[in-house]
């Protein structure tokens, strides 16, 4: 705060003061000048100062002198007026501790000064009286002058601390990834002295792409950097001498760089960063458990030293910690440019959101059962943007925008009967729209919701909620409120991608769900040469789904033998590109019309739909009682594989080598199903089905 008392209350300023200075002048000149070299040694001697001074040029140090001797002088000129002095000094002590001149040495120095200016005083020719007065007013001004400068630095400690807190706010109420970087690094170009920062991944080539980016110099560097005019910055394995970037993802650790214009590892880069004021950098990796870096976080500041300071190096390590360990709460989404970023959010923006609905079949019946409404963005050449590629840049509030979009759009498709079920005379379709987990706790989706269905007179039970995976829910959260008023309006709330990661399961087992989705990415390991794995956990979600009361549907069905074997599995509904693919509204009716599918679980007719039902059959065979093994008629009657080979006296691949393991197979679970021939047969069957299943697909 600028001092505000006048300052004829004040001896050091004021008409007789500034005549006393001015009579002077010539005296304080070369008496401040001939300081010069006790400065040099007050710099040298202290290890701070010392390498402060190493930052910089030998041109840019002696300037640096210069300027502090000329200010030392400056602040006895006899026209500064206390209010002047007292907001340059604190301009000074701001500057003093951005590049980390501590108290301690400004004491000190201030101490030296004035010893100086008194011995100087004691061969000044004049009036004694006068020379007393003189000297009394320099006292009081170098008082005043440290007492200012230690107030800036206090002032610029506070906000400091100010926007540290701040970030830790961020990542702590973070509800995306996109609001986590972009909200910190907006905070940390809050930070005096900061210029630019960015969150960066590496792409395919192994360089850097920044994803975020914050700062009044942000942008030309980002500009530069597409343009060509400077070089991306990469890691490159094996590089014996990579540069400060590439050596923090590389060893997972803070690094700081005191000189950019000094450090040769960033020739490529100084020029154009000396065009932008970038004095010292620093490189903050974002580290998994496993120490492995997943994303860098570059500050870039506009002075020497300002990264070396020991306190806040501790609060950036803080920092890196928190943010990494919030990060890994949140969806790694793939890598978004940010100019590719700001262009989805212009579309957002504008209002250019499309939706196409995917059905999903009855697996028991063959016929749709709902529809899932799919958000699009449109771009400007009219080519439409599907969700994996967009969702990664939005936060919250953008999200919250998407959702509003899709459900108005969604209403007015049912409205106008696109789904085609009045020609089937059936209940009215239902339709699913995705939200994500923070709509269980932000209440802006309930209100959207609501108003939205009232608005377009829209039942509640003809709406599903499709909870995403996006992040956690926060554990202070009770979403039992919205849930109730969403189980009260008949909507029904599905968990989305059921076996992507843990947070799903825990869900599953805290909040009442009225249908489970099952992760597509799982279903297309089933597409791989050995899928019997996969198989297996679908068969568990699917009983645990079950145990609950809850239906389950699976996603990523792609071709008949996906379907078959969903279908044998018990799952309840499918979706997929081999059912329907996405399609516009006025699609949706002549679809249904054309639409049939008919499925033999009983029989099934692909390895895959094969390795499910045998899959089912041994978990019945190994629930019999160790002394009670079943007799070889029963195995021979009821094992799908024979029921299989029989229908196919000739099927497709090695038929003789599934026949010979069959038959062995058959003779050991007679004797002992517990036994090692048992095991031995049951893999080469599984292997020999997976082999001809992965031949098949190919």
């Amino acid at each position: 705060m600028t001092i505000a008392r006048p300052d004829a209350a004040d001896p050091a300023y004021g008409p007789a003061s500034a005549a006393l200075l001015a009579r002077f002048a010539p005296w304080l000149g070369r008496a401040c000048a001939r300081f010069a070299p006790a400065l040099q040694t007050l710099l040298a001697e202290s290890e701070q100062t010392a390498a402060i001074m190493s930052y910089v040029s030998p041109r840019e140090r002696d300037g640096l002198c210069a300027r502090q001797i000329r200010y030392l002088h400056d602040i006895f000129a006899p026209g500064l007026s206390l209010a002047a002095h007292d907001q340059a000094a604190r301009a000074i002590g701001r500057v003093h501790m951005l590049i980390g001149v501590q108290e301690v040495w400004l004491i000190k120095l201030y101490n030296a000064y004035q010893d100086h200016l008194h011995t100087e005083a004691l061969e000044a020719t004049g009036d004694p009286v006068e020379i007393h007065r003189l000297t009394r007013i320099l006292d009081r001004r170098l008082m005043l002058d440290l007492e200012s400068q230690v107030r800036g630095i206090k002032l610029l400690e506070a906000k400091t601390i100010t926007v540290f807190s701040a970030i830790f706010d961020k990542i702590r109420k973070a509800t995306s990834l996109h609001d986590l970087y972009g909200g910190v690094i907006a905070e940390l170009a809050r930070l005096d002295g900061m210029l630019a920062v960015f969150v960066a991944r590496l792409d395919a080539q192994g360089r850097f792409e920044p994803e975020e980016s914050a700062g009044p110099q942000a942008e030309p560097y980002l500009s530069a950097m597409v343009a060509g005019v400077i070089p991306r910055i990469q890691v490159t394995p094996g590089d014996p001498a990579p540069g400060p970037a590439a050596k923090a993802w590389l060893s997972g650790e803070f690094a700081s760089v005191a000189s950019y214009q000094l450090d040769p590892s960033l020739a490529p880069w100084q020029e154009f960063g000396a065009a932008l004021g970038f004095r010292s950098s620093a490189s903050l990796p974002l580290v998994n458990e496993d120490g492995e870096t997943f994303a860098l976080v570059s500050l870039y500041s506009g002075w020497v030293g300002f990264f070396e300071s020991s306190v806040r190096q501790v609060m950036f390590v803080q920092i890196q910690q928190a943010l990494s360990a919030a990060a890994l709460r949140h969806r790694q989404h793939q890598l978004i440019p940010v100019r590719t970023k700001l262009a989805y959010l212009a579309h957002l923006s504008a209002g250019d959101a499309v939706v196409e609905y995917q059905p999903i079949i009855d697996l028991k019946t063959g016929h749709a059962a709902k529809f899932e409404a799919l958000a699009r963005l449109r771009g400007q050449d009219g080519t439409l943007i599907p969700p994996g590629q967009f969702l990664g840049a939005f936060g919250n509030n953008e999200l919250l925008r998407l959702f509003a979009l899709v459900l108005e759009t969604l209403c007015a498709d049912l409205n106008a009967e696109a789904f085609g079920g009045q020609i089937y005379a059936e209940p009215p379709p239902v339709v699913s729209l995705n939200m994500p987990p923070q709509g269980l706790t932000d209440l802006r989706y309930q209100k959207i919701l609501f108003q939205t269905l009232r608005r377009a007179n829209i039942a509640g039970r003809r709406i599903e909620l499709e909870l995403l995976e996006t992040s956690d829910l926060p554990q202070s959260a009770n979403p039992l409120l919205v849930l109730n008023s969403l189980r009260d309006a008949g909507i029904a709330l599905i968990q989305d991608d059921l076996g992507s990661g843990h947070s799903s399961l825990l869900r599953m087992g805290s909040l009442r769900f009225d249908g489970v989705k099952i992760e597509q990415g799982l279903v297309r390991g089933a597409m791989a040469s050995k899928p019997w794995h996969v198989l297996e956990f679908i068969y568990h979600l699917t009983n645990l789904a079950h145990s609950l009361g809850v239906p389950v549907t699976v996603e990523g069905l792609e071709n008949h033998g996906l379907i078959e074997a969903a279908a044998i599995l018990g799952v309840d509904y499918g979706q997929g590109f081999a059912i329907a693919r996405p399609m516009a509204a006025r699609q949706l009716a002549p679809w249904r019309q054309n639409f049939t599918w008919t499925i033999e679980r009983a029989k099934p007719e692909t390895e895959l739909g094969l390795l499910s039902a045998y899959l089912l059959w041994d978990t019945r065979l190994k629930a019999f009682p160790k002394n009670e093994p079943p007799g070889r008629d029963f195995l021979d009657q009821t094992c799908p594989l024979q029921g299989y080979l029989a229908r196919h006296p000739r099927p497709r691949g090695p038929s003789g080598g599934l026949r010979a393991a069959v038959r062995a197979h058959h003779q050991a679970a007679a004797r002992d199903i517990q036994s090692r021939a048992y095991a031995s047969s049951q893999a080469e069957i599984i292997e020999l089905l997976s082999a001809q299943w992965g031949a098949h697909v190919a």
